[in-house]
């Protein structure tokens, strides 16, 4: 697609164009501004070495991407090659920070292969010269490892010693679990606050108030509906902060319950993820009815994903 008509693209770089719009999908769109810029990688890749095979393909992509042009021979201007015209360009005082980098890394490493040639024979001078006419990326970041392989069995391994730096390492089978039985609940914070509740929110959130402070006893139930960014999730804070440690507050799922900092359905309820449903008896009974026990209200989010069967239970 040729270069967008409108004056202001008349001096905007390829790179540049590529990093702030987008391409229009129909002939005679305008391009439409990016609302962030990405990273452009460009390809294929070729090596800054001015002494290099694809040297001159390197000038011409990078004129390219540094020099506005509507047609790819204004890149050339006067010269007759890409390699001359670049050149020029690097005198122009208007090189961009990557052509910078590249120079830069080039120099580098032409410095090192410098100091490795001191002191050396003429073969080995030889050998290096064959090494350095391979193309600088694959120099940089070769194919093969430098590290040596470790044969070092298990047999062999001093695992008593190992030991020792881990006193607790008997726990190990425990961890989990003891883990879990030591955790300290960690207290209910938010920054909703009651007084930005508008309309309906703040119809539904004066009625459990009144319901909460009049210790009423018949149970109260509310189904709340809204698309994605109505408030459902500052609703269900504002709720949590004024009913405290009367309120559950779980989802269907790990992600759901997860930003809502509440618990899943299954994990606070107890119930079956597969299988049929069994009455708790024991220790387990006793366990969630002290949980439980101060519980007067349950709000659950994302009731859409829950089925027939989660509702039977």
């Amino acid at each position: 697609m040729s270069r967008p008509t409108t004056p202001q693209f008349n001096a905007i770089t390829i790179l540049d164009f590529t990093c702030h719009y987008t391409m229009p999908k129909e002939l005679g769109d305008e391009p439409k501004k990016r609302s962030k810029e990405v990273i452009v990688t460009p390809r294929p890749y070729c090596s800054p070495n001015s002494s290099g095979l694809n040297y001159e393909q390197y000038c011409r992509h990078s004129l390219m991407k540094c020099k506005p042009f509507r047609d790819i021979n204004e890149l050339k201007c006067t010269y007759d090659t890409f390699t001359e015209a670049y050149a020029e360009f690097l005198q122009s005082g208007n090189v961009p920070r990557s052509l910078e980098q590249d120079i830069f890394r080039l120099q580098q490493h032409q410095s090192s292969a410098a100091v490795e040639d001191e002191g050396t024979s003429q073969d080995e001078q030889q050998q290096n010269q064959k090494i350095r006419a391979q193309e600088e990326c694959m120099l940089i970041s070769p194919r093969t490892s430098e590290l040596e392989p470790v044969n070092t069995t298990e047999e062999e391994h001093a695992w008593a010693e190992a030991a020792r730096s881990y006193s607790d390492i008997d726990n190990a089978p425990n961890f989990i679990a003891q883990g879990r039985q030591n955790t300290t609940p960690t207290p209910f914070t938010t920054s909703a606050t009651p007084d930005n509740l508008q309309g309906r929110q703040l119809d539904v959130y004066t009625t459990v108030k009144q319901h909460f402070e009049s210790n009423c006893q018949e149970p109260l139930h509310i189904i709340i509906n809204g698309t994605a960014g109505t408030g459902k999730s500052n609703l269900i804070n504002c709720l949590w902060l004024l009913l405290g440690g009367s309120v559950r507050v779980a989802a269907p799922t790990g992600v759901a319950s997860f930003i809502i900092e509440g618990r899943t359905l299954h994990s606070l309820l107890h119930l079956p993820v597969r299988g049929d449903f069994k009455e708790m008896e024991g220790s387990n009974l006793q366990k969630m009815q002290d949980e439980m026990s101060s519980t007067k209200y349950l709000i659950i989010d994302e009731m859409s994903m829950m089925g027939r069967k989660t509702f039977g239970y």
